[in-house]
């Protein structure tokens, strides 16, 4: 639940951040199909039909942390490659 979460917050905040880009969409388009995806695993999860092991439960408690520790981190990324695709539209 937690990797949803993370994932949601940095989601709403590069669009906040970078709503006038024009490959936002994009990146929306790849965040919903990931979110769905998650979303999935998640109510197997809590339905018992995945079952997981403390070594699994473990890794996402690791990639929620991984997530939302370097939120600024991947808020640059994610600028850098919008406007890498600006600048590659203009030339």
């Amino acid at each position: 639940m937690g990797v949803l979460v993370a994932a949601g917050d940095l989601l709403v905040e590069c669009c906040s951040r970078y709503y006038k880009r024009k490959r936002m969409g994009l990146l929306l388009l790849a965040a919903t199909i990931i979110g769905i995806v998650l979303v999935g695993f998640i109510s197997s999860v809590f339905t018992e039909k995945i079952m997981l092991n403390n070594r699994s439960m473990d890794m996402l408690t690791l990639v929620t942390l991984l997530i939302s520790l370097s939120h600024s981190l991947y808020l640059d990324i994610v600028g850098m490659i919008l406007t890498k695709t600006e600048e590659d539209r203009t030339k």
